[in-house]
């Protein structure tokens, strides 16, 4: 059992805080105190105004958690290294430069926080920390690390984020235990080919506008599951992405890439691409060959089309695009019957295709900011259909058809709508019916209001609205009703 300190001991570890403000003080007290009287085993001596990590801490060799961030600490004592049941340190938001070479003593340690930091360099032993398992190093004045980080044989997590690096050495190649590897706003052109050892790597995250080359070797990758790029100089994806066959996510954001691999046809494991703010002007057949694929974001590329094979994609459950360039969806698309979520944005499309009314599964579509003038008649066979949301379109009217869909809740449109079809009094499910931007000239609504409706907004182009408890009456345009208990607000 580790000694308690008397308060004679405890007033003279206070002796290297700024003490001016008598809170700081008080409360370092009260938490040595705690650590000791009490058996605690996390010491938190974060925000307390030290200017250094009072030496007698360092004898209580009892505790697992020490935190001393948001201080102005410069340096760590070297008896820091007497603290053999540590397994976390958070040194964040200090002015460390440097640690001693006595954090290799600290064998129990798992997790090291290294974060808005002057922090130049990292100890050569390091790398006899072999229970580590996490390290962050992030807004650091890091350039280099030391050869022997390939040593650290339980290291799961590595986060580098704001840091200068320019390279990593050859030896992380010996992080076998690897499992997430996060590299951020540094200044690596490319990663060592020796990454390819890291068998056991699920996570890639790379944000780097200075990255231009990935290694060919990293096809190797064969537990790799989720892939981030960011930012980066690439322009193309390269092939060897088609050996990644574990992989399941891709994201790919601002970078300079124009075109996809028909390689990436091969990853049938893949069930996530999202795609953003890329020049690629079209997909690869081969995109059809993704069995496992459920999501496909594509949002600011340089799309015209998609390729026919999209249909071919007999997992899909969600399809979005936001792509002023799309002109139209291909006919295959009604191929695609495990589809649950359609949104097409920002698009140059003018009609749906008649075969989306073999979508059975879509549950929802969102169709916003494109120049369709009429829904096809087949959506009346979306029989899963639960919400409908059309915004800023030329749709004058919804087809009668609309009254087919018996398990609809939610209908929004946003635009100069000119009728509703009497259709509407069918859809038993429809609690919410939403119309802004009614043009004037619209007639008086004869159509029954739904059993279950709830809500009912039809606006006109004024948008002027009024809210009611009560359905008497369909109202005319302008008018807002609530079924409830009739009183009106």
């Amino acid at each position: 059992m580790a000694e308690i300190l008397s308060q004679d001991e405890i007033d003279k570890l206070l002796t290297g805080i700024n003490a001016s403000p008598t809170q700081s003080k008080t409360e370092v007290n009260r938490r040595i105190s705690q650590c000791q009287k009490e058996g605690k085993t996390q010491l938190d001596l974060s925000g307390c105004n030290l200017k250094t990590v009072p030496s007698k801490i360092t004898e209580l060799t009892h505790i697992t958690a020490l935190n001393v961030s948001h201080n102005d600490i410069k340096t760590l004592p070297v008896s820091i290294g007497n603290l053999s049941a540590l397994e976390v340190l958070d040194i964040s938001d200090t002015k460390i430069t440097a640690l001693p070479e006595s954090i290799g003593n600290l064998t129990a340690l798992e997790k090291i926080i290294i974060a808005h930091t002057s922090l130049k360099t990292l100890p050569e032993s390091i790398g006899n920390l072999t229970a580590l398992k996490s390290l962050f190093l992030q807004d650091t004045s890091l350039k280099t690390l030391p050869a022997a980080i390939g040593n650290l044989s339980a290291l799961e997590v590595l986060h580098i984020d704001d840091t200068h690096l320019s390279d990593l050495p050859e030896s992380i190649g010996k992080l076998t235990a690897l499992k997430k590897l996060h590299l951020s706003n540094t200044q690596l052109k490319t990663l060592p080919a020796a990454i390819e050892n890291l068998i056991a790597l699920e996570v890639l995250y790379i944000d780097n506008k200075y990255l231009s080359d990935l290694p060919a070797s990293m096809g190797n990758l064969k537990a790799l599951k989720t892939v981030h790029l960011y930012n980066t100089q690439l322009q193309t994806l390269p092939a060897f992405i088609g050996n990644l066959r574990a992989l399941q996510k891709i994201h790919i954001r601002n970078n300079h890439i124009n075109a996809l691999p028909d390689s990436i046809g091969n990853m049938t494991a893949l069930e996530e691409i999202r795609i953003n703010d890329e020049p690629i002007g079209a997909l690869p057949e081969s995109i059809g060959k993704l069995s496992s694929l459920k999501s496909l974001f594509l949002e600011y590329t340089s799309l015209k089309a998609l390729p026919a094979s999209i249909g071919n994609l007999t997992a899909l459950e969600e399809l979005h695009i936001n792509d002023k360039h799309l002109s139209a969806l291909p006919e295959s698309i009604g191929n695609i019957t495990t589809l649950k979520d359609l949104s097409i944005i920002n698009a140059d499309i003018t009609a749906l295709p008649e075969s989306i009314g073999n979508l059975r599964a879509l549950e929802r579509i969102n169709i916003s900011n494109i120049p369709i003038s009429a829904l096809p008649e087949s959506t009346g066979n979306l029989k899963a259909l639960k919400k409908l949301l059309i915004k800023n379109t030329n749709l004058r009217a919804l087809p009668e058809a609309i009254g087919n869909l018996t398990a609809l809740e939610k209908i929004y449109i946003w635009g100069p709508i000119h009728t509703l079809p009497e259709s509407i009094g069918n859809l038993g499910s429809l609690i919410t019916l939403e119309v802004f931007g009614i043009k004037k000239d619209l007639p008086s609504l004869a159509f029954k209001l739904p059993p279950a409706l709830r809500k009912l907004t039809l606006s006109g182009e004024e948008g002027s609205t009024f809210d009611y408890y009560d359905f008497q009456r369909v109202p005319v345009p302008n008018e807002q009703f609530s079924r409830g208990d009739r009183q009106a607000r």
